[in-house]
């Protein structure tokens, strides 16, 4: 897991693939102050990154492993 504070710092494409990073997602400042998380996923065959989901109010995914987030919630922290 990488976590970059601002857009300067941000891994590219080109940085990934090299890595090989199998699971990307990007969280970037929403409405307000809620986070919206865009996450892809690489496509073996290809090695190019397809976009798997666009999550605005909870983040519920399986892969790489099971996370249930409620982003709704979360300037409430």
């Amino acid at each position: 897991m990488s976590v970059v504070p601002n857009t300067r710092n941000r891994p590219d494409s080109e940085e990934r693939d090299r890595k090989r990073i199998p699971h990307f997602w990007r969280v970037e400042k929403g409405e307000g102050r809620l986070p919206v998380v865009h996450v892809s996923e690489r496509e073996p065959a290809t090695g190019a990154y397809v976009a798997t989901g666009i999550h605005h109010d909870g983040l519920k995914v399986s892969v790489p492993f099971a996370v249930d987030i409620d982003l709704s919630g979360i300037d409430r922290l």
